[in-house]
């Protein structure tokens, strides 16, 4: 973790986040990391979800209930659960910008200001 922190808040490494039909959930060439989003936002997704859907549940319930669902999800399940958040953000704040396969994702000022 000491050396990943500094790497990553160098301008040595380029991390790029992409959205892109593949199962790969990230490759490295030279200096540039690029990370499949499906991968990273579909658990965090169900986890806030399950959240919303069983509020008396435990947090270690909570993360056992991911777990399976993480595990026995499709690839295409998966995307299509973080594409229906993305729809669902877009329309209630207004997201007009265009997300294209390979390239990141654009994010909201607020967003990026609460990082």
């Amino acid at each position: 973790m000491r050396k990943i922190l500094p790497l990553l808040k160098k301008d040595k490494l380029k991390v790029e986040f992409g959205f892109w039909g593949t199962k790969t959930m990230g490759e490295q060439l030279d200096d540039e990391i690029t990370i499949n989003l499906i991968h990273c936002l579909a658990p965090t997704i169900i986890h806030e979800c399950l959240h919303f859907l069983f509020p008396e549940k435990k947090e270690n319930q909570i993360l056992k209930l991911e777990d399976y669902y993480v595990r026995h999800l499709t690839y295409r399940q998966k995307a299509n659960i973080v594409k229906a958040a993305l729809l669902n953000d877009r329309r209630n704040y207004g997201m007009s910008s265009n997300v294209s396969r390979r390239r990141s994702m654009p994010l909201r000022r607020k967003t990026l200001l609460s990082i």
